[in-house]
């Protein structure tokens, strides 16, 4: 009996211990933020081509399995972009942010419409 009192406190600590497990594979978890001056000539060079008349906000270096990207925030004509670069300079994708990318499937008003 007294071994049974062990093991389902120790079941159930495993258990919570166990939810905590996140499988998010958007690569947050690994972001480290860089400056211009920070980034490989060749990402630059991207970023200033795909940002004119943009104003960016912010840039995460993070790996995505064994590579390299750059990850840059802009707001361009009132809209928020996202530009994910390869360290080769290579634009791997450039996609407008819009109010549902926020993952809570709620808008700014709160309101899920």
């Amino acid at each position: 009996m007294k071994r049974l009192l062990t093991i389902v406190p120790l079941v159930g600590l495993a258990a919570i211990a166990g939810c905590h497990y996140d499988d998010d594979d958007d690569g947050d978890g690994n972001e480290v933020a860089v400056t211009m001056t920070d980034l490989p000539a060749a990402v630059r060079a991207t970023l200033d081509r795909e940002s004119v008349g943009g104003n960016v906000t912010e840039v995460d270096r993070e790996m995505h399995g064994n590579q390299t990207i750059y990850s840059a925030d802009m707001t361009m004509n009132g809209e928020d972009w996202e530009l994910e670069i390869a360290a080769d300079g290579s634009l791997v994708s450039k996609q407008r942010e819009t109010d549902d990318d926020d993952d809570n499937g709620e808008d700014d008003d709160g309101n899920d419409d």
